[in-house]
């Protein structure tokens, strides 16, 4: 872009920036304010269910709601809702769960009571049972959720905590074992197709496909078999944040969350996981699935219950790479088109602000930076 008064047109973006920032709300990005601490932000409840009553329907659930009600010993209220695996070998208890519909979020809070029998006994392989699921609006509302654009799982697993993802209808099957993160955004982030973000996932065969999945743990246990703070039979808090990556320019960025509470207290979290490449822009949350599930089949008869379960609405302002966010706020908005400007001034020579491709700083670069900031380039 080549301008017979670049100085004046820069002044004139210059004016026209800091009045639109002033006047303006941001174009993208949130209140950071204590982002995480779900007791201390604003949310929005997208569900609620307290196991009070059988009436699932009036609530949203979907799919065949049948669970069960138990009212003895409840975390809250007056009943909690109880799963039991009826016989040794079963894999599914005697009520099989449901489904629920949300509005559709980049970012959610989810938190409930939990407990197990006195006898519960676990896989002992690394895996299962299920319990906690979500899944996208980049499937349909009955989709089965092991093969799907994104499925994450909230579980306890060998007594650990466990959080999990799978996206193996994104599995490039053509070039399964290849490294195609620097190749294509057509790809898997699970397993299958590169390591994305340092978390190394898994993959494997399942009949004509491969299916994939990544999973991140607690360093301990946190139910035990022994009476005392960790105690199996005992209500414990699960609260668990996390949320969708940025998308740059069409790519994604390692800068996904995920926090994990037990008790109130913060056992891991993470800061640059990949969630999603580009292939799906649009992708936010929008499905609950409560779907008890214990795949190598149970040992013997054995229950686990939960209570109070809520989900909220929590999105922080995720860091954004240095190109889109020039004042280092974590937002890319209106200003950091005026830093850009300001930074030109002071730099005019300096060619690590050009945004255009031309080589070279201009007011090109501060005008392609506003344009891709109003087209919805950075999220």
């Amino acid at each position: 872009m080549h301008l017979k008064n670049p100085n004046l047109f820069l002044l004139a973006l210059l004016t026209a920036a800091l009045t639109t920032a002033l006047q303006a709300p941001i174009l993208s990005g949130s209140d950071p304010a204590a982002a995480g601490d779900s007791a201390d932000t604003a949310q929005t409840v997208l569900f609620q269910e307290p196991f009070e009553d059988t009436n699932w329907d009036t609530r949203g659930w979907y799919d065949g709601p049948n669970m069960l009600l138990d009212y003895n010993n409840p975390a809250q209220g007056q009943s909690s809702c109880k799963f039991t695996w009826l016989k040794a070998g079963d894999t599914t208890p005697d009520s099989r769960g449901a489904r629920v519909l949300f509005e559709p979020v980049e970012g959610l809070t989810v938190s409930y009571y939990t407990r197990f029998s006195t006898d519960w006994d676990w896989t002992h392989v690394g895996y299962h049972p299920h319990w906690i699921l979500f899944m996208t609006n980049k499937n349909l509302d009955y989709d089965g959720p092991a093969f799907t654009r994104l499925t994450t799982y909230v579980e306890p697993m060998d007594g650990k905590l466990l959080f999990g993802i799978q996206d193996g209808q994104n599995i490039d099957q053509l070039r399964i074992g290849q490294d195609l993160t620097d190749v294509t955004e057509s790809r898997a982030v699970a397993g299958g197709n590169g390591d994305s973000d340092g978390y190394k996932g898994d993959y494997y065969r399942n009949g004509t496909v491969y299916w994939n999945g990544k999973t991140w743990t607690s360093d301990s246990l946190f139910y035990s078999d022994s009476p005392g703070p960790l105690y199996k039979g005992d209500w414990h808090l699960i609260r668990v944040h996390f949320q969708l990556n940025s998308l740059v320019d069409g790519k994604g960025v390692n800068n996904g969350v995920v926090r994990y509470w037990y008790d109130n207290q913060l056992i891991f979290e993470h800061h640059n996981i990949l969630f999603h490449t580009g292939q799906f822009p649009e992708m936010r949350f929008n499905q609950f699935l409560l779907l008890p599930y214990f795949g190598p089949g149970v040992a013997h008869q054995q229950s686990i219950w939960i209570d109070d379960l809520k989900i909220v609405q929590e999105e922080e302002v995720l860091p954004l790479p240095q190109q889109c966010d020039i004042n280092g706020d974590g937002k890319a908005n209106i200003l950091d088109v005026l830093s850009l400007l300001l930074k030109g001034f002071l730099h005019p020579g300096d060619t690590g602000l050009d945004r255009d491709g031309d080589g070279r700083y201009g007011a090109g670069d501060a005008l392609t930076l506003l344009e891709d900031i109003v087209g919805g380039a950075y999220r």
